[in-house]
């Protein structure tokens, strides 16, 4: 399975399946610095 997720989308990836593995591909010049985390369920905000 794939999922495209455009600009400035917020989103969340929940799964059941413990097993599930994410790889996430960044297209254009990557620059962590305009990620926001906006809910946090395990305190790290």
């Amino acid at each position: 399975m794939s999922f495209f997720i455009p600009k400035k989308i917020e989103y969340r990836i929940k799964t059941k399946d413990s097993s599930v593995k994410i790889l996430e591909i960044a297209f254009g010049d990557l620059d962590e610095k305009d990620l926001v985390m906006v809910k946090d369920e395990y305190g790290r905000i």
